[in-house]
């Protein structure tokens, strides 16, 4: 389990348990406990997985869609997003360069001051195709 995932999950834990709000600026939602427990029948557990959910669900999406506005005006040529990854399409001679950059991008991209200080990295890869992708400068 990465351990700053961990962190993060516990602060929003306690956070919610106490009467707060687990706030994601990046999406624009505010949740809190007592509305989770409304839509999952008083369950506490069912409804504290359903708030750390959510958030996992909303922002990447988000973070990603930066990261490629990021890129492209940087000049590099992102041809596809998805839910959490960008696709960029560059000259073989510079997909190592590139690769970095758009994993420094990402990293910055989901540097937020209410995830706490979480390092979100950003796992990149290289290949000619989907099927043949593998870690940058990996062999």
């Amino acid at each position: 389990t990465y351990g700053g995932f961990v962190a993060w999950t516990k602060r929003t834990r306690e956070t919610l348990t106490q009467g707060g709000d687990v706030y994601a600026p990046t999406a624009g939602y505010r949740w809190n406990l007592e509305d989770a427990l409304a839509l999952k029948q008083g369950n506490q557990e069912e409804a504290l997985k359903a708030i750390k959910n959510w958030t996992i669900q909303c922002v990447p999406p988000r973070w990603t869609l930066r990261a490629a506005l990021q890129a492209e005006r940087e000049g590099l040529d992102v041809v596809m997003q998805t839910h959490d990854g960008a696709l960029l399409e560059v000259p073989e001679e510079d997909a190592e360069d590139a690769g970095r950059r758009i994993g420094q991008i990402m990293a910055e991209t989901a540097a937020e001051d209410w995830m706490g200080g979480l390092p979100v990295p950003a796992d990149v890869k290289q290949g000619g195709d989907w099927g043949h992708m593998k870690p940058l400068g990996g062999e």
